[in-house]
C-alpha cells in the first residue's frame, strides 16, 4: 500500500511539472525562415511556438519588451535543457520550469548563474518576426 502511495504521488509530480509547460503554436516555414506575427504580443508579453522538425518540436519563445521591441529565445534553458521544462510566461518575463530563475524580457541573454535561455537570432520589421530555419534546426538537440 505504501509503494502504490509513493507511485501516485511520483505520477503527480510528473503530470504537474508537465502542465507548467505552456502551449505552443505551431509555425509553417515559408521559404528558409518562419514569420511570427508579433501583432497580437503585447509589451511585457512572451508567447510560444514550435517548429516540427525531424520527428521534433523545436519550441521558441517571441517576447515583447515593454519598450516594444521583439526578443526570441529557444524555448530551453542552457542548462536545464536535459529536463525539458522549458518556461513559462509570466507578466513582463518567463521563468525556468525545472530551476526557477527569472528572467525579464529585454534581458534574456544575461542570464543568472548557469540557467540562461539558449539565444535564438531574430530579424524584425514592424510587427514581422522572422527566424531563420538555420537557426531553429540548429537547436535541435536541445529537444
Amino acid at each position: 500500500m505504501h509503494k502504490l502511495f509513493l507511485m501516485l504521488i511520483a505520477c503527480a509530480l510528473v503530470f504537474s511539472a508537465c502542465s507548467l509547460r505552456e502551449k505552443a503554436e505551431p509555425v509553417i516555414p515559408s521559404g528558409d525562415s518562419v514569420v511570427v506575427n508579433g501583432a497580437s504580443i503585447r509589451p511585457g508579453e512572451a508567447k510560444f511556438f514550435e517548429y516540427k522538425f525531424r520527428g521534433k518540436e523545436i519550441r521558441f519563445i517571441v517576447g515583447r519588451t515593454d519598450t516594444g521591441a521583439f526578443v526570441t529565445a529557444f524555448d530551453a534553458c542552457a542548462t536545464c535543457y536535459v529536463y525539458k521544462k522549458g518556461y513559462r510566461a509570466e507578466p513582463g518575463c518567463v521563468v525556468c520550469n525545472e530551476c526557477g530563475s527569472r528572467f525579464r524580457l529585454g534581458e534574456m541573454e544575461k542570464g543568472l548563474g548557469n540557467c540562461v535561455p539558449i539565444a535564438l537570432p531574430h530579424t524584425a520589421q514592424g510587427d514581422k518576426v522572422t527566424v531563420n530555419l538555420g537557426d531553429l534546426q540548429a537547436g535541435y538537440k536541445y529537444f
